[in-house]
This record gives structure tokens, sequence and C-alpha cells, in this order.
């Protein structure tokens, strides 16, 4: 039976350069969880220990004087360790330190890291850090930030691990063994030798999301003092009253004109500052109003944090308290939400061993076995996945829509929330879908008649960012390279020449700003695109470029439309190939309306610029004035509007 030795280091500091350690920690067990020996040595740093050490750990420097030095406890903890796989929590900072002490002598590559694993096989778990993962899973961890606790806590999440990595459906196991065969990476290990037996074959791997129940029809109550039913729920005496409880008479103030302006239409602007309770005060009046005259109401928030805490924290208070609950519903961008269909061509594609990819990949297939929403929101992402989160996410230009095989039933996690949405009583959504839905004519959100949005000094930048242009090289170049290869056609080589002329006209606006703005601003920087700016030397270069681009992109797009038929054996649906080549050709035909529209400077009330973030450029237009717009298509469709924030004014 295989043994492991799970070790930690407490150290003065972070950095393995000027810093030294002062306790290691280490558990011996084996496969089944017995334990074979425990070592926890205090280490002579020969240094003092810095305050914030002490602090932390309860060590301080009395503890370790004259004990054994850093060379020789690693020495007893590489004689402990003999003939065993070592695990460590964050492994890569306590390798790095043993490494620095005994070059050499931890140079294996097979250390098991519990932080990796949770990270795949708990995606969704609040926090990944050893003491707050213990805490989650009633692991006993009495002395966090001292080696052998440490330690002791990682035996116990690793056994965890290992149980969570058996008990996941066959398909998933069966999967995520696939793409690590062959591979060198500990993870290869952990899930082909480790981890034991085939996973749950009683389990789905997909399940998807699912249509929910028809609105319950509510018979209107147009008698309704709203206004004092909602003062009732939130007031001091009312069921929500508690210890947490803090009366605030500008929070009754609120409420009662909040629930006046819905009963009376109209529009109604609220300055409501910090402390407030403005949440309550809006939410009470429009859960009511809605259930009493069976009237939809939307709620939009500029973020999607306070998205998350109404529907969360606030929501379920004042429902629980309510004689006849509200359905609430929350509603994101369709960029929230996994597609199925773009995840299971992701899957086909070949990711090569970038161990980036990997990573992302399991703990995709992990948390979509359990997932009831796709909503990324449930994950925890490293910066590092944000660009392989797009190429899975919804995608309204790599959509089929109803010719998809995930739309039926409502499988497809966003079409699920949408038709939620459609159900509820009350939406909660961000101003970025309200403004989508208004240019939609209600398609998103269906209808409504009351609307409250939230941190609404900033709608009007959602607005003008929202109606306006933003290209990036890489949604353009992506949407080619997700086709199929189309060898020796047409097709394919003036796919080949929009995917160098999008290249080459980015990489000349780099150069612009580069110029414009001298090389001291080379990788952030913004400059205004003019007509005088267009008609100079430097700027027709950019101009040309431009021309070529959509004249490439438009070329490509017709070519498609008669392309033979794709290569479908990459592809999720391949009956739908031709499918894929219609919605890329529109994709680019897209494209090369917005490079057109930036490149000839937008047109009166537009203003045109080229930016550069992190180096990678960018087209930008927007409207100079988004009120009229706002007044027609938001505010126009509700019978009652209210707009509130902290600092409306």
């Amino acid at each position: 039976m295989p043994e492991y030795v799970a070790f930690d280091l407490e150290t003065t500091g972070l950095s393995v350069k000027t810093d030294r350690i002062i306790e290691v920690g280490a558990v011996r067990f084996d496969a089944a969880g017995a334990i074979l020996g425990e070592l926890e040595i205090p280490v002579d740093p020969g240094m003092p220990i810095p305050l914030a050490i002490q602090r932390l750990t309860g060590i301080n420097d009395a503890d370790v004087l004259g004990q054994p030095t850093p060379t020789e406890a690693l020495a007893q903890f590489l004689d402990f360790s003999a003939g065993a796989h070592l695990i460590a929590h964050g492994a890569e900072f306590d390798v790095a330190y043993c490494a620095a002490v005994m070059p050499g002598a931890f140079n294996r590559n097979d250390v098991f890291d519990t932080l990796e694993l949770a990270r795949i096989l708990m995606p969704a778990a609040a926090s990944h850090s050893l003491p707050l993962l213990a805490t989650a899973l009633g692991i006993g961890h009495d002395r966090p930030h001292r080696a052998l606790s440490d330690a002791q806590a990682t035996v116990d999440l690793f056994l965890i691990l290992m149980r969570t990595g058996a008990e996941l459906p066959a398909g998933v196991l069966a999967t995520a063994r696939r793409l690590l065969s062959g591979a060198s990476h500990p993870l290869a290990r952990f899930l082909l030798n480790v981890v034991p037996g085939d996973g749950d074959a009683s389990r789905p791997d997909l399940p998807g999301g699912h249509a929910p129940p028809p609105r319950p029809l509510r018979v209107p109550r147009k008698d309704a003092d709203i206004a004092a039913a909602a003062i009732a729920l939130i007031g001091p005496d009312g069921p929500l009253a508690g210890a947490d409880y803090e009366y605030r008479e500008s929070q009754i103030e609120m409420t009662r004109a909040v629930a006046q302006t819905f009963e009376r239409s109209g529009a109604l602007l609220v300055e409501a500052g910090t402390g407030t309770g403005k949440s309550f005060a809006y939410m009470a009046p429009l859960l009511l109003h809605a259930v009493n005259t069976g009237e939809r109401g939307v709620v939009a928030t500029a973020t999607i944090t306070l998205q998350e805490q109404l529907v969360d924290r606030d929501v379920p208070r004042l429902t629980a308290a309510m004689d006849d609950p509200a359905i609430v519903a929350m509603l994101k961008g369709r960029q929230h939400y996994i597609s199925l269909r773009r995840w299971q061509r992701f899957l086909a594609t070949p990711g090569g061993d970038d161990i980036d990819t990997i990573r992302f990949t399991l703990k995709i297939l992990v948390w979509l076995a359990t997932s009831t929403t796709g909503d990324r929101g449930e994950l925890r992402l490293a910066s590092v996945e944000d660009a392989l989160w797009r190429r899975i996410r919804s995608d309204s230009g790599d959509c089929l829509g109803s010719a998809c095989a995930n739309w039926t039933g409502a499988r497809c996690f966003m079409v699920a929330a949408r038709r939620a949405a459609v159900e509820a009583d009350v939406v909660i959504t961000n101003h970025a879908l309200l403004l989508a839905d208004a240019e939609r004519q209600g398609t998103v959100l269906d209808n409504y008649r009351a609307l409250v949005v939230d941190e609404a000094h900033r709608l009007e930048e959602s607005a003008t960012r929202q109606l306006g242009v933003r290209l990036r090289p890489g949604d353009v170049l992506e949407v080619i390279d997700r086709l199929p290869s189309i060898p020796g056609s047409e097709a394919a080589e003036l796919l080949g020449e929009a995917h160098d002329a999008v290249r080459r006209l980015f990489g000349d606006i780099k150069g612009l700003i580069s110029a414009q703005l001298g090389n001291d601003s080379s990788a952030n920087g913004t400059i205004a695109w003019t007509l005088d700016l267009a008609e100079t030397a430097p700027g027709q270069v950019v101009a040309r470029a431009a021309s070529a681009a959509v004249r490439a992109l438009r070329g490509a797009a017709t070519a498609l439309a008669a392309a033979p038929q794709l290569d479908g054996s990459r592809l999720p649906q391949p009956e739908r190939a031709d499918d894929e080549a219609t919605l890329v050709a529109a994709t680019l035909l897209d494209a090369a309306l917005g490079i057109e529209h930036v490149a000839s400077c937008g047109g009166e009330g537009i203003v045109t610029w080229l930016e550069l973030r992190a180096e990678q450029a960018e087209m930008h237009a927007a409207p100079v004035s988004v009120a009229g717009e706002l007044s027609r298509t938001v505010f126009g469709r509700a019978d009652s509007a209210v707009l509130t924030s902290a600092t409306l004014a």
C-alpha cells in the first residue's frame, strides 16, 4: 500500500531568497488513512522572527534559539519521508524553500498539491485556503499556521479529495483520465493512480439546466396598501426585526415613497446614503407590488456583486416573511453562463500539455457534474483562465438558437435562466442586460411594469458602453479559428487573408498609439480617432489597414456562405456544420461593420477612439449622449421607475 507524507513549513516571510524556515511539521500515513508517524521540528533561522510572523504563528525568537538549523531540520524530514509521496497545501511555496536549503534533494516531481486538487475537485468552494476549507469540511485544525497542525489538516483534506475523485460520475472520471493520459504532472498520477475505482456510474456526467415551473396565477388586489404592508414587513415590529435590526427613519421614508410610486406610476429618484438600508426599502414594496397586482417587476444593478447579494441574502429574508412569497429569479448576461455546445467543441479540440488549460478543463468537468445554473459566479477562476472561459461561455455570435440540441427542455443553462426569469414575479438583473433587453425590444426580460435601477449613477456609463462599439483582435481571430479546416477551398484562402488583415490592422493601431503617446505609454493608452488624425501620414496607414480588413472580412463571409460542406467531425452537432459556417459569416460581417464605423469616425453625435490595454489594441465608438435612447427604450416601457444610489446627485 502506498504511503504519503503531508508536510508544512513555517517561515519568517514569503521570500525564498531572504527569509528562513522556523518550523517543520509532517505526518506519514497510508492510503487507508492510518497515521504511521508524526514529526515536529522547531528551526533556528539564524535571524530575528518578524513581529507579524510571531503574532501569526505564536513562535518567538526564544522558541527557536539553539534548535536545529534549516539544513539539519530538512535532513530529518528527508529521513522521515523516505519512500513516501509528498503532499502539501500550496506545495510550490514549501518545495521552493526546501530546494533553496538543500538543492537537488527536493527536485522530485511527485509532490501532490492539495490546493491545486481542491481548486479542481471543489471548484465551487467559497475559499480554498486551508483554514477555511478545514472549517467548511469539518476538519479538525486547532492551530492554524503551525506546521504540524497544518500538516494534520492536509492529511484529512487529501483523504477527502481522494474520496471526492472516486465519487465523480464515471464519465467525468473517465474523461479526466483520458485528458491526463501520458502527462507527467502530479495531477495525472493522482487521478490515474491514487484515486480508486472508475467513478459513480449512477451519476449523470452533464445534468444541464431545466425548464422552470409556470408562474402561479396572481389575483390582483388593487385595494392593497402596499406602503403600509412594506413598512410592516421591514419595520421595528415586523418579522425581520431581530438582533441585527436597526430602525432607520430614512429607510421607512424611502419605503413609503417607493411604494407610492408603484401605486401611482411615475418616476422617483432617491439618493440613499450608506446606512439607509435601501435594498430592503425598494425590495419590500416591489415584491409586495408584484404579488398583489400580478405585474412583474425588474431590479437592475450595476455590479454582479450587488445582484448576488440581493438574491443570496436580502430577498430570502423578505420572501420568508411574506404570507404569499414572491417568486424571484436572477438573470445575468449570457457571457456568465457556460454553453454546453461550445464546451463540447472545446473538449474535442486538442489542448496539448499546457498545465493551465488542463487544470481549467478538469475544473469545468467536475463543476458541470453538479451545477444547476451553469453560472460562472459559482466558480473561482484564476486570471489566466479568463481567456479559456471566453471560449466556452454562451455567445450570441456562436449560438444555434432553437437548432441547438441543448435548447429543448432548457438544458442550455442560458435558456433555463431566461425561462426562469419569464416565470418570476421579480427579476434581478444588471444594467447591461436591462439595456440589451431594451435593444431587443423585450425579448430577454419579457414584459414588466415596475423598474428599480440601483447604483443608478452608473447607468449612463453602462448605456454608453452598451450602445457603442468595442473591437479587439482576439474576438475576431477566435471566430475564424473555431471553424474546422476547409482545405483547398476559396473560403479557406479568404479566411486566412482576413486573419492576416485583422492582425495587421490592430498591429498598425498599436504602432500609431505608441507613436502618439511615446514609448513610455506603450502598454496602456488612449488616443482620439478623428478625421484630422486619419488624414495624417500615420493615420492613413491605419485607415488603409482598416479598409483592407473590411474587404477581407466581407470576402471571407461571402465565401463561407457558398462554402462546401464543412468537416463536422469535431463539431458538437455535425449535421449543423452549415449553420456553424453561417454563424461565423454573420460575425465576420458584424466585425467589418464595426471596423468601418470606427474608421469613419462614427458620424454626428459619435466619439471614436483607439486604445491599448495590456499592449493589446482596441477600436471604440460610443454615442455622446444616451438620454434619448434611455427615455425611449428603458423608462418608456415601465409604468413606474425608481432610480437610487448612494451618490445619485
